[in-house]
Formats: C-alpha cells, sequence, structure tokens
C-alpha cells in the first residue's frame, strides 16, 4: 500500500501547477438588462485588472507551502513511518493547500470582475 502513496500523492500534486496561473480571471458576470456596445472592451479589462493581481499568487504560494509543512508533519507522526510518509503527507498537505488557494482566489477575482464592471456603469447581479 505504502508504494502506491507516492504516486498517488504525485497524481493529486500535478493540478497545483495550475495554483500559479489566474482562476477566477474568465469570469463573465451576468448582466440585467441589455448589453451596451462598451461591454466586451470594459469585460476585457476587468478581466485583466482581477488577472493582474499578483498577491493574490504570493498567497496562493505561501498557502500550498504551509499545506506542505502541515502534511509533511502529520506523515512524520507515527513512530513507523518512513521518509515515503513524509513525502507523501507533504504532497497531500500541498495540494490541499494549493486547492484552497485556488478556490478563494478564484472568487477574489470573480469579485473584482463585478466590482469593475459595476463601475464602469454596467448592470451586474451576479
Amino acid at each position: 500500500m505504502k508504494h502506491l502513496l507516492l504516486p498517488l500523492c504525485f497524481a493529486v500534486a500535478a493540478p497545483l501547477i495550475s495554483a500559479c496561473s489566474t482562476p477566477g480571471a474568465d469570469y463573465e458576470p451576468i448582466i440585467d438588462g441589455p448589453r451596451n456596445i462598451n461591454f466586451q472592451s470594459d469585460l476585457s479589462a476587468c478581466q485583466h485588472l482581477a488577472a493582474s493581481q499578483k498577491q493574490l499568487q504570493h498567497e496562493g504560494r505561501a498557502m500550498t507551502a504551509l499545506g506542505a509543512g502541515a502534511g509533511a508533519l502529520l506523515g512524520s507522526v507515527e513512530e513507523d513511518s518512513d521518509a515515503g510518509d513524509v513525502v507523501g503527507g507533504a504532497l497531500v498537505g500541498a495540494a490541499a493547500g494549493g486547492f484552497a488557494a485556488m478556490n478563494e482566489h478564484g472568487e477574489k477575482r470573480e469579485e473584482i470582475i463585478q466590482n469593475c464592471m459595476k463601475g464602469r456603469g454596467h448592470a451586474v447581479v451576479g
């Protein structure tokens, strides 16, 4: 069973690569009423603004690192744990931290787009 743990953890941790991307930045808000002539250019500008928030990427890396540390610590708790348990725990923890960051930051970027579009005069409802 332990031989299966490490490859499984790598498979779970692979999506962490996308934690450095910009989830939520391609969000298109729901508009109440017709879209005006500026909608597409405003949407593009607001999406770019949301994608350019580098502090979210830094926070995501920090959450991934904290998850890795917590997972490694938990993987080393058992008396008969070996290096594979520690590495596996670190990978699972990193995956959990990375996924949490992606979800949270995606929601923040969607909120940025909504507020930006409202500020540009669009009737955003969601």
